[in-house]
């Protein structure tokens, strides 16, 4: 996509970069929205805690003070039910300095394309997007697929 901040959102090569959240493991797996393929988050063996199974990406870009970030996503369910999470956030020093989160519920097996903006407030910090998985269902796994992050 022109202006996207990603490289290689569609992950038709590989998942450089995306780094696994909550014990999930990560997969490219074909079927993706547009493409061969897509990402596939699913839940670790043995995860259990607060954590929810996801994946990130860090250091999109420097951020700039009043400058609006919008990351859009295709997301589908393997099984209906549960949420998605977006979160796009300034990272400083390692940690979030300011963030944006939605929530999105999954009613069926659909591709959805969803999206979360944020104003970055930390001049200088690093922007870093999160997609995770809440309450899937059974053996449910997330997919994942074009992944955008623009300067709106």
């Amino acid at each position: 996509t022109p202006g996207n901040l990603l490289q290689g959102a569609d992950f038709e090569r590989d998942l450089a970069g995306w780094t696994p959240l909550g014990g999930a493991r990560l997969e490219r797996v074909e079927g993706g929205t547009s493409g061969r393929w897509a990402v596939a988050v699913q839940p670790g063996e043995g995860a259990d805690g607060p954590a929810a199974p996801g994946l990130a990406i860090r250091d999109l870009a420097s951020a700039k003070a009043g400058t609006v970030y919008e990351a859009s996503v295709w997301v589908r369910a393997t099984v209906p039910g549960g949420q998605v999470v977006l979160a796009l956030h300034e990272e400083r020093g390692g940690r979030a300095a300011s963030s944006d989160t939605a929530a999105y519920g999954l009613p069926d097996d659909d591709w959805r394309q969803l999206a979360v903006e944020h104003r970055a407030r930390v001049g200088g910090s690093s922007l870093a997007l999160e997609i995770t998985g809440a309450n899937l269902p059974g053996e449910g796994r997330l997919l994942v697929d074009l992944v955008d992050v623009q300067v709106e």
